[in-house]
């Protein structure tokens, strides 16, 4: 795996206000004078909300790949706090004009399919946070059009929901986002 880390220096002499604005994007963090400025990885994004989906973010998390759950109620919060899960975006599906864009920045998704409307919310506000493929793992074959319409790149159908053998190809493409 590559290294996920660039350290680039400036010598300016003055404070980090005088850098260029996209050296202060929110994938950096800028640190005093002469600069040191560390590009942060993407984090996966995983919407986890079946036994499948937890059994995977579980995965994830031993493997070491960097993710950000996301979940839109405070009790699938709690849970996910409870199994030791760091980083938690919570949305409200209501009110589509309240989503923001999130603290971290956000490579590939995965999505477990709970249910279709469900699904099909977290698909349009995952699609504003990034260009990078959105996978939605579910166990029915008719919604696979409709996801794809909304921005879903891959509709894998899984009896089991057992979908680890995507860790591999999510590993590599965040390596060659990094090249």
């Amino acid at each position: 795996m590559l290294p996920y880390i660039l350290f680039l220096y400036f010598f300016y002499t003055d404070h980090t206000d005088s850098l260029p604005p996209f050296y202060t994007d929110r994938r950096y963090n800028v640190s005093g004078k002469g600069a040191v400025i560390i590009m942060q990885s993407d984090f996966l994004l995983i919407a986890a909300p079946t036994k499948a989906g937890e059994a995977f973010m579980k995965y994830t998390k031993l493997v070491g790949l960097p993710f950000v759950a996301l979940t839109n109620n405070k009790m699938e919060r709690i849970k996910l706090e409870g199994q030791g899960v760091k980083h938690i975006i919570q949305v409200d599906t209501m009110h589509s004009e309240d989503f923001i864009v999130p603290d971290y920045p956000i490579g590939n998704v995965v999505l477990f399919e709970e249910s279709l409307p469900l699904c099909c919310r977290y698909i349009q506000i995952c699609r504003s946070w990034t260009s990078r493929p959105i996978y939605v793992i579910t166990q029915r074959v008719n919604p696979r059009l409709i996801y794809k319409g909304l921005g879903a790149d891959y509709v894998i159908y899984s009896t089991n929901g057992d979908v680890k053998f995507l860790i591999s190809s999510l590993q590599t493409n965040e390596a060659q986002q990094h090249v």
